[in-house]
């Protein structure tokens, strides 16, 4: 999954938009319609409690972006 940050789309999942902090990406072939994954670009996590406060803030505000956009609808951005 790291390996394939910032290149966009791939077999596994397409790209949604690009945070400073997070990607997020529509999975292919989830059985959840419409499920995304929001991966951290700054290094390998394994969880998000493995981020420092200030890192953590910072990608779950992306999540809850991420949410906003997917519920309220709006363009593709990165």
């Amino acid at each position: 999954m790291c390996a394939a940050l910032g290149k966009g789309d791939n077999d596994f999942w397409v790209s949604v938009s690009t945070g400073e902090v997070a990607e997020v990406h529509l999975e292919r072939r989830s059985r959840l319609p419409g499920y995304c994954i929001v991966v951290w670009r700054h290094g390998h996590v394994a969880e998000p409690g493995d981020l420092d406060p200030l890192q953590a803030g910072r990608y779950w505000a992306e999540v809850l972006a991420a949410d906003g956009r997917s519920r309220h609808g709006s363009s593709r951005s990165s």
